[in-house]
């Protein structure tokens, strides 16, 4: 196989509507070798994605647990996720508060992240601790609205635009003005 032939299997794959068990076969050997031959976190985290989707959380940790080594924010999520949600069979909150941490340093501000570490938080018995997180994540909303209802009525009266669009940067800044004290792990 080749990289113009593995990224074709992968291009290919998903742009089926009913893919077979040969058809799905081909993308992981075409993932396998993209990742071998590119160490890519996007194929590595396409792969850990399927065994995710397939329920096998062992293979999905492994392979986001690289990808992750790549700073892949994604992957990072899908760690925490895995660690919070108990996918693998352990309850694991110290490694799930430290991805969904790691997470938010690395610009993700969504707050279910905010709140996924504050419920671990409360159930540590760390309320203050938590309280922080879960104000983050409603300080978070209320700029993300402000946020959206000045860039829409910017873009309506200049351009006559559709509405904002959410730079890395915009981001970041809002994560930083809406972040709490640093969290201990």
């Amino acid at each position: 196989m080749t990289l113009l032939e593995a990224r074709e299997a992968v291009h290919s794959f998903y742009a089926l509507t009913n893919p077979t068990e040969d058809d799905r076969f081909l993308l992981v050997e075409a993932l396998e070798y993209l990742i071998r031959e590119t160490k890519d976190p996007q194929y590595i985290m396409m792969l850990g994605g399927i065994y995710y989707e397939e329920r096998k959380f062992d293979l999905a940790l492994k392979y986001y647990e690289m990808a992750a080594e790549y700073n892949d924010l994604n992957a990072i999520i899908g760690l925490g996720y895995i660690w919070y949600y108990v996918r693998t069979g352990e309850k694991n909150y110290e490694k799930a508060f430290y991805y969904y941490d790691r997470a938010r340093q690395l610009g993700e501000p969504l707050p279910e992240t905010f709140t996924r570490l504050a419920k671990i938080r409360s159930e540590e018995g760390n309320v203050t601790e938590a309280l922080q997180l879960y104000d983050a994540a409603k300080d978070f909303l209320t700029k993300w609205r402000l946020f959206r209802r000045t860039e829409r009525s910017s873009s309506a009266l200049t351009t006559g635009g559709s509405g904002p669009s959410m730079t890395s940067s915009k981001r970041r800044s809002l994560v930083a003005s809406s972040s709490p004290p640093a969290m201990k792990i």
